[in-house]
């Protein structure tokens, strides 16, 4: 109920919180993820280049309270070593998911904004990064689905500044 000057009262207020703050399915979804995992990942720097390929491990679990899912990767790249943290969160007021990334192979943040597809069951995200070679931003397109509780594929799509939208990373997850 609200006062004469709009607000609502405390009771209201603090049940909107506890509803906002308190894990739902979506965050029981994320951590049917948690464990360890193995990954195939398979990269295109642009279309019909030959891909280049690279193994990781991947801890997945779930941090402050079950309200947010991290991921470590370490695996190498290129010859080099390859680390990397992956945060995914479910936004209970907003209703979406929210994903950022960063590596030790760039000095950027992808930040993400996603959807459930209720046919699929994968979450579909979008946003924009940098292209390190133009500078120009880059949409970019990540679509991850559980296939089985043991199998997870990330596939990512980047639309280059003046170009068409391509396959440029999939990443096939398996849990150990």
């Amino acid at each position: 109920m609200k006062n004469e000057a709009g607000e609502m009262n405390s009771d209201e207020m603090n049940a909107k919180w506890m509803a906002y703050m308190t894990p739902g399915q979506e965050h029981e979804m994320l951590n049917n993820q948690s464990g360890n995992w193995s990954e195939e990942i398979t990269i295109w720097s642009h279309e019909g280049a030959e891909p280049m390929l690279s193994s990781a491990k991947v801890q997945i679990e779930m941090i402050l309270e079950g309200r947010y899912q991290q991921s470590t990767h370490v695996g190498e790249f290129a010859g080099m070593p390859f680390h990397g943290i992956g945060l995914v969160a479910f936004d209970n007021a907003a209703k979406k998911y929210y994903s950022s990334w960063v590596d030790n192979m760039s000095t950027g943040l992808l930040y993400t904004t996603g959807t459930m597809d209720p046919k699929t069951k994968g979450i579909a995200f979008v946003g924009e990064m940098p292209d390190f070679v133009t500078g120009k931003m880059t949409k970019v397109r990540e679509i991850i689905t559980q296939t089985s509780d043991s199998e997870m594929i990330m596939e990512m799509y980047n639309t280059p500044p003046a170009g068409k939208e391509f396959l440029t990373m999939k990443i096939v997850m398996k849990k150990n």
